[in-house]
C-alpha cells in the first residue's frame, strides 16, 4: 500500500501513465471518464468528483481509499491511500 499524501492528482496521473505506458485516451477508455476531463485533472485546471477520481485509479490498478488522519496523540491518518491490486 503506497501512502500519496502530498502527491498532486495531476503527478499521479502523469506517473501512472508513463509507468504503464498508456495515454490519456487509454485512460480514459479504461477508465469511462471523458478525455477533456481527465486532461482536466492532469493539468490541474478541473475540479474532481471522487467518483470518476476513483474510476481513474481503479483503471490504473489501485483502489482509492479514504482514511482518517494521525494526530499527534496516536489516531488514525486521514489522507489519500492507494492499494497496488496483484
Amino acid at each position: 500500500m503506497a501512502t500519496i499524501p502530498k502527491m498532486t492528482l495531476s503527478r499521479f496521473i502523469k506517473e501512472q501513465r508513463e509507468i504503464q505506458n498508456i495515454t490519456y485516451k487509454d485512460l480514459a477508455d479504461k477508465s469511462g471518464v471523458t478525455l477533456s476531463t481527465i486532461r482536466g485533472y492532469g493539468n490541474g485546471t478541473a475540479d474532481i468528483m471522487l467518483s470518476k477520481l476513483a474510476r481513474m485509479v481503479k483503471a490504473t490498478g489501485h483502489r482509492l481509499c479514504i482514511c482518517k488522519e494521525k494526530d499527534r496523540t496516536g489516531g488514525n491518518q486521514r489522507g489519500l491511500e492507494t492499494k497496488q491490486k496483484f
